[in-house]
């Protein structure tokens, strides 16, 4: 990786980066629309293969696309991205 605010973390230890309760974003795309989200119920579901689990209110658009896609990424804001 290049950029100095990123820094990899091995698969079976992503956990770590969830444990804690943070806000995350919450992104999705599929073939018409692009959308993100704050979310605040976000935690590890399984290790081994590594799972994750989002409360998302079926109103929104975010989850909308993510029953269209069937995918979704997860980011986990920095205090460095706050400004």
């Amino acid at each position: 990786m290049s950029n100095p605010h990123l820094k990899a973390v091995p698969l079976e230890k992503s956990y770590r980066l969830l444990n804690h309760g943070p806000t995350v974003l919450v992104s999705a795309q599929d073939q018409e629309n692009t959308d993100v989200m704050a979310a605040a119920w976000a935690c590890a579901l399984e290790f081994q293969p590594a799972k994750v689990t989002v409360v998302l209110d079926k109103s929104t658009k975010t989850r909308k696309i993510i029953e269209n896609s069937g995918y979704f990424a997860l980011q986990v804001p920095t205090l460095k991205q706050l400004n």
